[in-house]
């Protein structure tokens, strides 16, 4: 038994060795493989030490306390000073310290839910403002746990930094943002006096799980002794921080505070409570879920990697039929010749996972990189044995199982047909082996599958505990048979494109169909990378430009500016009248309105409306309710259909100008028509006449309402007033928007900010959502191009013979080669537009779905350079396998075969 196994391993090591160049593609098909469950597991592992390492970090203490109603609030909104915002008061904090005191727990204070405006001041000129989050703390002793050190200056801890009055230690975002450095001064909230950035620490200081705001704003650490030099009442919190001697439980402190504590002042009355082993577990679940996730998603490329080792082997029984058959001749079994293939496979998948182990801890560090933008927290790098026994267990087993099926057909050749004929049509004799490796392949991913969900199912579907692992292998694989066949279909219609009389186009397209079945796989393999990278990317860049082209039209202007002091208004309008880059503004009035009739007809809506039509609905909201507007300036206007524009002359009186719509002129609506609205001020019906029709700008989808010439506008003071203000909406050219906001937001108790802000936010939150996809996607997408790699190799290999020929008839190495980069680059080119029709097919549906109400942009360019990158792989790897082919002498090539 030794011996028969000794010869299995040294002949098949002398075969390895023999056909290096099949061996090499084999192990690179199942490293890449192994690499991606590597890197994607050492990803998970990084994010349960950065989610459980030290949750009362985290936390920043044992147990935190804050009301149930705690939501975040305006800075400039409470300039009043009115404690009943916050649900820790002076008496509130005398209790709560002499209970502490009692159970001898440390006490810690804070606001967290400031939202702030700030700006770098130079001189007397303030740049543009941006929003953050104002956290009150006390740097002597936040946090409890943790240490919080700048990045600038390097390495000082939070509590160094502050040394007095008028002191702000910023995030880094909010940094780059305002372009501010230590020791600039800046205009923070509601504040009195200028701030001096007296350190930048990273942002990750406030990013977790537990602070959903840290993904969209930035934040700034204020000494809380100076509260009300912010317009917050003195001692203001809203959060407690408890930090608990090691005799007390935490879960039990935490049931007697809503016993013992006094009631919130906020009007939330009773307390929410969070402990730190409460989080711990919560965290473990997440980071654990994440993980499993991540890990049945690197099964993809596993699989890649595993056809590869598929289609070597295959090539392998091929070409070595002549040599198993003298094999069985001599007497071996057909059992020992199955297993010499099958122990080579093994040393292939032994050598590959090794191999793929190196390359996924370098992964790991890109998958870092990916993984803290995703889940804005620092994820530390540490070396973990886990990940690598996990690949190599992978590894093999997936090798194992692909490899049943090239040892079964290898056990099967018959002796006497290969030595007659000196080939074997693999087809003939692989319909056992087929079946027989199926099951064993089905089984296995199953198995797989299921020990990765574990006992996670009891968190989902758990009326129905079933084998979701089993069930969603064989739903992938009944859905990816269906899409082979389909790509079998189109690699048939490919043998069948026109050549244009041109030779080497000729033969690279018969060449296509050679063996369908592997240029099925290689390009669906491709097909699955490329779908998920160009899906991810085309959808976030649509989205963004969807949201920053289509909020200043019909916002009527890109700078917004909330005067929310009284009396601040004409201010605002003084600065904008003077300030270069500014072509005009609107001041809005939002009153409450409701149409009634036109002119005089009452049962408009019948033929307004079309039932079901999202669209007429929305035109039937437009024209319901009426803005009060000013116009100063010349602001981007709608063009004039019939009529004029309102003027200061229609100052109190019943006067609109309308959007034009083309349903209106059922009514024979024009100038001089009435509409009839019931006015919420003074409970009334108010009839008014059209003065003016005006065709609105051209709007990109998403913002179905209008606050410029597509809306009803009437004078604003025969409107009531909804809001405590009026805001302001200017039209600033982008070279001017600096300073015209900074000069805005100088004003005190003026709100000013740009509707890019929201473009800003909505792209942080894409691009972090859009992080992990691509990480996976990248990967999967490095997969198949090792795959395709090997399928090219393969493929020159079984044609020496025929480029020998062809070299011999006259051809040139660089004609043989551009044989093989024409073949294939039209599975790239194929590859690449099947895998950008998805995301097409989604563009295209969101206004069907939608009622045409929001309209994807597509982004031509990126869907180029997706195209690109799709063809760019495929050459890429033909150069690499093709170029040694492409110039080996004929006579040496036909002595071989």
């Amino acid at each position: 038994m030794f011996k028969r196994l000794r010869f299995t391993v040294v002949y098949a090591l002398r075969n390895i060795t023999r056909d290096r160049q099949r061996a090499a593609f084999a192990l690179f098909s199942i490293a890449a493989g192994v690499a991606t469950v590597v890197a994607l597991r050492m990803l998970g592992l990084m994010l349960t030490d950065a989610l459980t390492a030290n949750a009362r970090a985290i936390l920043r203490g044992d147990v935190v306390v804050q009301s149930r109603s705690q939501r975040p609030t305006i800075g400039f909104l409470n300039n009043n000073n009115s404690r009943s915002a916050y649900a820790i008061s002076d008496n509130n904090i005398k209790q709560i310290d002499a209970w502490a005191a009692a159970n001898n727990i440390e006490v810690n204070y804070a606001v967290t839910t400031e939202l702030m405006q700030s700006a770098v001041v130079h001189g007397d000129t303030a740049g543009q403002p941006a929003f953050m989050f104002g956290y009150f703390i006390d740097p002597s002793r936040y946090p409890f746990y943790d240490s919080i050190r700048a990045q600038d200056p390097p390495g000082v801890p939070l509590a160094k930094l502050f040394d007095g009055p008028n002191q702000v230690v910023i995030g880094r975002r909010i940094a780059d943002q305002l372009g501010a450095h230590v020791g600039d001064t800046m205009r923070v909230g509601a504040a009195k006096d200028l701030q001096t950035v007296k350190g930048i620490v990273p942002d990750t200081s406030e990013s977790n799980f537990e602070n959903p705001f840290s993904v969209v704003f930035s934040f700034v650490y204020i000494n809380r002794a100076y509260t009300p030099q912010f317009g917050l009442p003195p001692n203001a919190a809203n959060k407690v921080y408890l930090k608990l001697p090691p005799t007390l439980d935490q879960q039990s402190v935490a049931s007697r505070i809503n016993r013992e504590w006094p009631s919130t002042q906020d009007g939330g009355g009773r307390w929410r409570t969070q402990t730190a082993n409460a989080l711990l577990q919560q965290n473990q679940m997440l980071a654990n879920l994440i993980s499993r996730f991540v890990l049945l998603l690197s099964l993809v490329a596993l699989v890649i990697g595993g056809v590869g080792i598929v289609n070597t082997l295959l090539v392998s029984v091929n070409r070595r039929s002549p040599e198993i058959a003298v094999l069985k001749t001599l007497g071996l079994q057909s059992s020992s010749v199955g297993l010499l293939f099958l122990v080579e496979a093994i040393i292939l998948g032994l050598v590959g996972s090794v191999i793929g182990l190196g390359v996924g801890l370098l992964l790991s560090v890109v998958a870092q990189q990916f993984g803290e933008q995703a889940f804005a927290v620092t994820l530390p790098w540490r070396f973990q044995l886990e990940p690598l026994a996990l690949g190599m267990g992978l590894g093999l087993g997936i090798t194992a199982i692909f490899s049943i099926f090239p040892a079964l057909l290898a056990g099967q050749v018959r002796p006497n047909l290969v030595l007659r004929s000196g080939g074997i049509p693999l087809a003939r004799s692989g319909c056992i082996a087929s079946l027989i490796s199926l099951i064993v392949l089905l089984a296995g991913i199953s198995a797989i599958s299921e020990a990765i969900i574990g006992d996670f199912r009891k968190y989902f579907f758990t009326k129905l505990q079933l084998p979701w692992g089993v069930i969603g292998t064989l739903v992938t694989f009944v859905l990816i048979m269906i899409i082979l066949g389909l790509i079998w279909v189109v690699v048939w219609f490919l043998g069948r494109l026109p050549s244009f009389r041109n030779a080497n186009l000729r033969i690279a397209i018969r060449a296509l169909t050679l063996h369908r079945g592997r240029t099925a796989l290689s390009l669906m393999a491709l097909i699955i990378g490329m779908t998920a990278l160009s899906g991810t990317l085309i959808m976030t860049r649509s989205i963004s430009t969807l949201l920053s082209t289509s909020l200043s039209e019909p916002l009527g202007g890109n700078v917004i500016a909330l005067p929310l002091i009284p009396l601040t208004s004409p201010l605002i309008q003084a600065r904008l009248n003077t300030l270069p880059g500014v072509s005009g503004y609107r001041q809005l009035r939002f009153g409450q309105s409701d149409l009634r009739a036109i002119n005089g007809d009452r049962n408009f809506q019948s033929v307004l409306v079309i039932p079901d039509d999202v669209q007429s609905e929305l035109r039937m909201g437009q024209i319901n309710t009426i803005i009060g507007t000013n116009v100063f300036g010349n602001p981007p206007r709608g063009k004039l259909v019939e009529g004029r524009f309102l003027n200061a002359d229609d100052a109190g009186h019943y006067r609109i100008v309308i959007p034009y719509r083309p349903e209106l002129e059922a009514f024979g609506v024009h100038v001089g028509s009435t509409f009839t609205y019931y006015l919420s001020n003074g409970n009334r019906e108010r009839t008014f006449e059209v003065v003016g029709i005006v065709a609105p700008q051209d709007q990109t989808g998403l913002i179905p309402f209008s606050l410029g010439d597509g809306a009803v506008q009437a004078p604003p003071n025969v409107l009531g007033q909804s809001l405590p203000f009026d805001p302001i909406i200017a039209n600033v050219d982008k070279a001017s928007l600096n300073s015209v906001m900074g000069a805005i937001g100088a004003i005190p108790g003026v709100f000013v900010f740009d509707v890019s802000v929201f473009d800003s936010i909505i792209s942080r939150l894409l691009n972090q959502l859009a992080a992990l996809p691509l990480l996976v996607a990248g990967l999967s997408l490095f997969a198949a191009a090792v795959l395709i790699a090997t399928t090219v190799s393969l493929a020159t290999m079984e044609r020496r013979r025929q480029i020998a020929i062809l070299k011999a008839l006259g051809v040139t190495r660089r004609q043989a080669l551009n044989q093989l980069l024409a073949e294939n680059a039209i599975i790239g080119i194929v590859g690449g537009v099947i895998s950008l029709l998805p995301t097409l097919l989604i563009i295209k549906a969101v206004p069907l779905l939608t009622g045409d109400v929001v309209t994807l942009p597509i982004p031509y360019d990126l869907i180029v350079l997706m195209l690109g990158l799709s063809v760019g792989i495929t050459l890429l790897a033909t150069l690499l396998t093709a170029w040694s082919a492409s110039g080996e002498k004929p006579l040496a090539a036909l002595r071989y075969e």
